[in-house]
């Protein structure tokens, strides 16, 4: 995979955490990962924030609650209460740390 930098932020994309780094399953490589290789996927998605968004609902389609929620508080705030907003499983207890 060839380094490439997002500009705007100068980003080495080949250093953000991904769900490719969460051991995927066949089954989810295509759902989670749009059926995309590593790389098709790292130029789709381009900042941490986003990828941690992708690896909180991977570990909630994994029914691992506590790790999704670890996921879930490094997103920023805005974020967080969006989710809370959409989903109504997202347990609101993790926003008062």
């Amino acid at each position: 995979m060839n380094k490439k930098m997002i500009k705007e932020k100068n980003i080495d994309i080949n250093k953000l955490e991904t769900i490719f780094d969460h051991n995927l399953t066949e089954e989810e490589l295509k759902t989670a990962a749009w059926g995309f290789s590593k790389e098709e996927y790292l130029s789709e998605i381009k900042s941490q924030e986003n990828h941690y968004l992708k690896i909180y609902y991977l570990y909630l389609s994994r029914n691992d609650q506590k790790t999704a929620m670890e996921y879930f508080n490094k997103l920023n705030e805005k974020r967080r209460m969006g989710i809370i907003e959409l989903d109504e499983n997202t347990p609101l207890c993790v926003i008062r740390k």
